[in-house]
């Protein structure tokens, strides 16, 4: 009897221990990854402005920061919120850092700034989520990111339209945050790997390859 009890309980604590932080809301950083910058004095200016957050369900959403759930084995959920509260600046944050670590002179342009610029940059965040599902002895992570990104030239006014795609899928079996951060960083650059390649630059213009 006393064995039973002690593995009970033993097992009581497991569940508790693993279905603790249900409620919490936890935020999730999202950032470029960090290649050498490029030296070059003369790059190419590409003026990033703030991507519109236009999720399906934004409209009725009540925490526009809301980007994802973790289920807990024992029950209930906690919730994932992209850090600084705003998706739409942080995924241009995250546009224009990626743009400079690959060679160009990218910033996220605010009125009155007085930056001129070759390329200017707008966008829509059209999907963006992160989930967690916990298990006895395991947690599923999934996310994906989807961005519509237009890129205007300046010096002709012509354009150039894609729709950017990332997702990723792990497996995990102790839940860190870190590591559901990691998997949607992977997805969101990338993405806008995947533009670059799909783009060329050539006197200071954008066009499709």
């Amino acid at each position: 009897m006393g064995k039973r009890m002690l593995l009970f309980a033993v097992s009581v604590g497991f569940l508790f221990s693993i279905g603790c932080g249900a409620g919490e809301v936890i935020p999730l950083d999202i950032r470029a990854a960090q290649p050498p910058v490029s030296t070059k004095a003369d790059r190419v200016k590409v003026a990033v402005s703030v991507f519109e957050d236009a999720r399906p369900d934004n409209d009725v959403r009540a925490d526009k920061a809301r980007i994802g759930i973790r289920t807990h084995v024992a029950g209930g959920e906690s919730y994932f919120n992209i850090k600084g509260g705003q998706l739409g600046p942080a995924v241009s944050q995250v546009v224009a850092d990626y743009l400079t670590q690959r060679g160009l002179d990218a910033w996220v342009s605010k009125a009155g700034d007085g930056k001129s610029a070759d390329i200017t940059m707008n966008g829509r965040v059209l999907d963006c989520r992160a989930h967690a599902n916990s298990r006895m002895g395991w947690t599923e992570l999934a996310v994906r990111t989807k961005l519509a990104v237009e890129a205007i030239n300046q010096a002709d006014q012509s354009a150039v339209r894609m729709t950017l795609n990332g997702e990723g899928q792990d497996i995990k079996t102790v839940f860190d945050t870190v590591d559901l951060e990691r998997l949607l960083n992977e997805a969101l650059n990338d993405s806008l790997k995947e533009f670059l390649q799909d783009t060329n630059i050539a006197n200071r213009l954008m066009r499709l390859r």
